[in-house]
């Protein structure tokens, strides 16, 4: 009896430590579990998106992309070019998206895991984080920018592919910015305090940067400056909704031995946080603290601890309210 109680801990043990296998289970769980939830959410973002994925089936791109337009109000083509292709493939929406879920918590893994975090602080955020289950149900094209982001984090080498997937990010939901424009500021100052001796290859990298921007603002300037005026609008300053800010601030000095990288990192989360408010704000804000406080004891302190268990509790509500309401908020 001792040895098979034995032999069972080994194999567990053995599960536990095979990379592939852990990311084979996460991918199953997630996506099952995804898909059996997403039929009960049916109100809120997802009618929008139910509606527009089979608006653009059977007929031709530019004619779907004007229905997409009308049912999500948005010009980021690259999740209208993804679903215009999964839907002629008459693939279910639900399963579609629950497969694409299995696939970001995989590399939400695999990003973790590169960073030596804690196997089960990243399974503890995969499975009941908040804002991952945000983009598990309700923010599709967040969650396709997200995943870009990921992919091209983890996959890339080239200067050229890192572009390419950060580019494919913005124009997925433009507000992913906010996640890298301060490392692309630290990388700027860096080669702009050294630029005599730059190579061909970082003056290429200078040329492809300011090349993107130009063609984001050539193309999504007007769309911005409407999303900005949507969303400042509705923007009340407050002591109260400033709080989550400079707690993520706050939080992530302490944790990282780099000061000047995370005030880089946080200069465009404070000056979204002015034109925007903190309701839109501060998603991305948190994502840019577990980048600093996840790197802390491999993820395993305070900071990340009671952030986590807080997230935890707003997934509850979440879960109750589609169950509810069908929707999340």
């Amino acid at each position: 009896m001792q040895s098979e109680v034995s032999a069972f801990r080994h194999k567990i043990k053995s599960i536990i430590g095979n990379k592939d296998a852990q990311d084979l289970c996460v991918y199953l769980l997630v996506s099952v579990l995804t898909y059996k939830f997403s039929l009960y959410y049916t109100a809120g973002d997802q009618v929008g998106y139910n509606d527009a994925y089979r608006a653009v089936r059977g007929i031709d791109p530019l004619a779907a992309f004007e229905f997409y337009q009308d049912f999500i109000s948005t010009i980021e083509f690259v999740h209208y070019s993804i679903i215009y292709l999964a839907s002629n493939l008459s693939i279910d929406k639900n399963l579609f998206f629950a497969l694409t879920n299995g696939v970001f918590s995989v590399f939400i893994v695999k990003s973790l895991r590169k960073i030596n975090v804690n196997i089960f602080v990243y399974l503890f955020l995969v499975f009941t984080n908040y804002y991952v289950y945000v983009c598990y149900f309700a923010a599709e094209r967040l969650k396709v920018a997200l995943l870009l982001l990921l992919v091209g984090a983890y996959l890339a080498r080239g200067i050229l592919s890192r572009t390419l997937y950060s580019s494919a990010a913005i124009m997925s939901h433009v507000s992913v910015i906010l996640l890298f424009s301060g490392a692309a500021l630290k990388r700027l100052l860096i080669i702009l305090n050294g630029w005599r001796h730059c190579s061909y290859w970082v003056l290429l990298e200078i040329l492809i940067f300011l090349s993107c921007l130009a063609l984001m603002y050539i193309f999504f300037s007007d769309y911005m400056l409407w999303k900005i005026y949507q969303y400042s609008d509705d923007n009340q300053f407050t002591l109260r909704s400033s709080i989550p800010l400079i707690l993520y601030i706050s939080a992530s000095l302490y944790y990282s031995k780099d000061k000047g990288d995370v005030v880089l990192d946080f200069i465009p989360a404070v000056i979204a946080f002015a034109v925007l408010g903190g309701s839109r704000v501060n998603m991305f804000a948190y994502m840019i603290f577990l980048k600093h406080g996840l790197q802390y004891n491999r993820g395993v302190n305070w900071g990340v601890a009671v952030t986590s268990a807080y997230f935890a509790a707003k997934s509850v509500s979440f879960v109750r309210n589609v169950l509810e309401t069908g929707q999340g908020f």
